[in-house]
């Protein structure tokens, strides 16, 4: 059974960035990478990846995606993905909140956009040097 999605802007760290930057990717274009995939282009163990993806499902962010098939039509197994649109987004505004928010030198306003729309939502983000509205 799928989770409910818990819409949060979950913290990441270096291990979580890793994951859920592939996983954003993946989303984007419409591939499922298996546990083989994810070892290789994120460079953390079987046992790191299947407690955070066991996190991420808990908040309903990843599902577990069951009989893919290659182009060729064979058989690829399982892989994973994310469940939906909203956690896409939330997601990215997740990834831009760990790339952005600790720049050093108070520079913040190089990197991130005044306005960060996530699905029906926007985000108006107060950069150093903005009096209070």
């Amino acid at each position: 059974m799928a989770e409910k999605l818990i819409k949060v802007v979950p913290g990441l760290n270096e291990e979580t960035y890793q994951l859920v930057e592939r996983l954003w990717w993946s989303y984007k274009y419409e591939t499922c990478p298996n546990y083989g995939h994810l070892e290789a282009e994120t460079d953390l163990s079987r046992d790191v990846l299947n407690k955070h993806l066991d996190t991420f499902k808990k908040l309903g962010f990843v599902k577990t995606v069951r009989g893919l098939m290659t182009e060729d039509g064979e058989v690829a197994g399982s892989g994973f993905s994310l469940t939906s649109q909203d956690a896409f987004h939330l997601i990215e505004l997740a990834m831009y909140r760990y790339n952005y928010n600790d720049q050093p030198y108070g520079r913040t306003d190089d990197y991130v956009p005044r306005v960060l729309k996530v699905g029906e939502y926007e985000y108006r983000l107060k950069l150093n040097g903005d009096s209070p509205s």
